[in-house]
């Protein structure tokens, strides 16, 4: 982990929301082809109108024209609502937005964990006369350990169902391995841990003690979530210890 340079977690970041932007930019597609269509439909109209006498044209043409312009955008509204009544049935299932928690466990709170690691490591390289620098890097790596906490906490009415110990349920059904979750959140116990003792120097700076009033918040979320967590699959994690 240690050869892996700072910039690479964040090209790998970067590469994970290009690939979601993709994603979102095809689903807008019909839209688009729509669009596409109804300028068709409106440049013939006025070439028709423009070289011909469109009092002589038979009226079954406009018809016909009138019945292709709509169409399309029937279509992307016969589309939409089926895809809203499913969301809405999937809510009522409990199974609304699981895909959502899973896709954020891997291709965003493993990434954050991994920048909080990297500004971790720069700043107990980081001199103690390179005070601004320490702060600063102390700041990032929690900013990016709480942004995971949060995520985190989100999932803990749908514990459940995102994270199984069946190892059929995650080749299946694409769910969360609770032993990853445990490697998960000992990693971010032990940052946490190593970032506070990398900046002991400057605890009583007010900047650092505005960031440990709201790491502190964070970690009731992330307590809360422990416990639940542990009590659902019988795990056995601990937050705030060191690990061996």
């Amino acid at each position: 982990m240690n050869n892996i340079k700072f910039n690479d977690w964040q090209e790998m970041a970067l590469k994970k929301d290009t690939e979601t932007i993709i994603k979102k930019m095809s689903t807008q597609e019909p839209i688009f082809y729509s669009l596409c269509w109804e300028i068709v439909i409106a440049v013939g109209s006025i070439i028709v109108d423009h070289f011909f006498d469109t009092q002589k044209v038979n009226i079954h043409i406009w018809i016909v024209c009138a019945v292709l312009a709509i169409i399309p955008p029937f279509l992307i509204i016969v589309i939409k609502s089926i895809k809203w009544v499913v969301s809405i049935r999937n809510a009522k299932a409990g199974t609304y937005n699981i895909k959502q928690f899973v896709d954020s466990f891997d291709n965003q709170i493993c990434y954050w964990i991994m920048m909080c690691n990297s500004y971790n490591r720069l700043l107990y390289t980081m001199p103690n006369d390179k005070k601004s620098e320490k702060i600063f890097l102390y700041q990032e790596g929690c900013y990016y350990n709480n942004k995971s906490i949060h995520a985190l906490y989100k999932m803990k009415p749908v514990l459940d169902k995102v994270f199984t110990d069946d190892p059929q349920k995650v080749v299946r059904s694409n769910l969360v391995a609770t032993y990853r979750l445990v490697g998960l959140v000992e990693m971010l116990s032990t940052y946490q841990l190593e970032l506070d003792r990398n900046i002991n120097d400057f605890k009583s700076d007010p900047s650092v003690e505005e960031q440990i009033k709201i790491n502190h918040e964070l970690e009731k979320q992330i307590m809360e979530f422990v416990s639940e967590a542990n009590d659902v699959f019988d795990l056995h994690m601990q937050w705030g210890k060191e690990t061996s």
